[in-house]
């Protein structure tokens, strides 16, 4: 499903087709509000006609508020929870105990300690030591991220910064283009236009010629922006396409998931990331809020 929008490009007004909400995420969109409505009536309906059920909602309504207080949560995600369930008897409890928790289930654990153990070791004693001894400040900061982010640190490492999407768009394209092995993106946002369309076609070319690409994008990121098939369309060109964490119509908090991350590995030699997603308001190309700023970097060595 599309419509026409107006849009500013180089300093022209021009008309564009943009997608907006596919049918499958208005189904899914209704089932969770089904599932959640289900919940409540059956929950309200004890709560009128089961004898002192309503004591137990009470105990469980202050339960749930002290254990928001207690929560080392970000005091701007606990306190409107806080005041819903406080206000809202039943529903408010009832949506904390379906939507709040952003725990990974038993399937997602399991899945990730499974893929721990298939990373390759690598001992970061020699490279905390050398950055230790040459900045005390930036020292620190690497140990601590070592070992909150589980992962290590590289050194022989050449590092391009770019102000604007743009110049990181002009050399992402060249690096493409010179992929021997595997091109690897993932990515928030994807939109159909400049920026994506040029990377499109080198990437069906280099699928074509032997080359792994593999593209991952957020399923809610590019709800508006991608048909909700479009991961098939993809591997019709070769390219290995999945979307990440599909709205599948469950009343839990998966939905908010999501994957905001923007990477391209090429070869495993050259890295990009940064804040600038796939789509032509990053590079400039159209304005959408005015002159679009966001950083990237391009990552090149061990």
């Amino acid at each position: 499903m599309k419509k026409k929008i107006i849009v500013n490009e180089y300093n022209k007004q021009v008309e564009r087709e943009i997608n907006y909400i596919p049918f499958r995420y208005i189904v899914a969109i209704f089932l969770v509000a089904i599932e959640t409505l289900a919940v409540i009536a059956v929950m309200s309906f004890i709560t009128i006609y089961v004898p002192y059920f309503y004591f137990a909602v009470v105990l469980t309504q202050f339960g749930v508020a002290i254990s928001i207080i207690n929560r080392k949560d970000n005091p701007d995600y606990k306190l409107p929870w806080l005041f819903f369930v406080m206000l809202i008897p039943i529903v408010g409890f009832m949506l904390y105990f379906m939507f709040y928790s952003r725990k990974l289930n038993k399937k997602q654990i399991k899945r990730l300690e499974r893929l721990i153990k298939q990373r390759v070791s690598k001992d970061d004693t020699a490279e905390l030591s050398k950055v230790c001894s040459e900045n005390e400040i930036v020292g620190s900061q690497a140990v601590m991220l070592n070992k909150l982010s589980d992962s290590h640190i590289y050194g022989k490492t050449d590092i391009r910064y770019f102000p604007l999407g743009e110049e990181l768009f002009a050399a992402m394209v060249e690096d493409l283009k010179s992929a021997e092995r595997f091109i690897f993106m993932e990515y928030f946002i994807i939109e159909g236009g400049l920026f994506w369309n040029t990377i499109l076609e080198i990437l069906k070319e280099k699928a074509k010629s032997g080359v792994e690409v593999r593209v991952v994008y957020d399923d809610i990121g590019c709800m508006m922006t991608l048909p909700g098939n479009y991961h098939k369309q993809l591997k019709k060109f070769g390219i290995k396409a999945v979307p990440f964490a599909r709205l599948r119509g469950q009343a839990n908090n998966e939905f908010n998931n999501r994957s905001h991350r923007k990477i391209t590995v090429i070869d495993g030699k050259v890295g990009y990331t940064g804040g600038v997603n796939i789509a032509d308001e990053y590079i400039n190309r159209i304005e959408r809020f005015g002159h679009w700023k966001d950083v990237g970097l391009r990552l090149q060595g061990e």
